[in-house]
């Protein structure tokens, strides 16, 4: 689900911080505890919990908006953001590692994991642009 729409199966100590997120990154979808917490309406959430984005990303603009508002809050503790960019195509690459600076980066396919240059991936993004 987006973000916005899991908001109401957060606590409540998450709502403020996690509002302004939902704005600043519209596209943003959960997963984890959080999205079955939203699905189910079980309780999967516990003190300590993270928070699972996947943030889409089409565009190298979007990649920079995408990774300038996550790594504002990359210091955040309660909840602390985990998760990924999706790149076009389906790729998925931890937006920590990103923010890194790291020359070869793990990306997730369907089906594999394998290290792929920063370079190529943010020349695609360009090339989409």
């Amino acid at each position: 689900p987006r973000l916005a729409d899991a908001l109401g199966a957060a606590p409540d100590r998450w709502s403020r911080p996690l509002a302004e997120l939902a704005d600043a990154l519209p596209e943003a979808r959960v997963y984890g505890s959080l999205a079955w917490e939203w699905l189910t309406g079980e309780g999967y959430l516990r003190p300590g919990s993270d928070l699972d984005l996947s943030v889409p990303v089409e565009s190298r603009a979007a990649f920079d908006h995408a990774l300038a508002v996550l790594g504002s809050r990359a210091a955040w503790a309660d909840p602390r953001l985990d998760g990924e960019l999706a790149l076009p195509g389906g790729d998925g690459v931890a937006w920590r590692e990103l923010l890194g600076g790291a020359a070869l980066l793990l990306v997730k396919d369907g089906t594999e994991a394998t290290l792929r240059p920063r370079a190529a991936l943010l020349a695609a993004l360009e090339a989409g642009s």
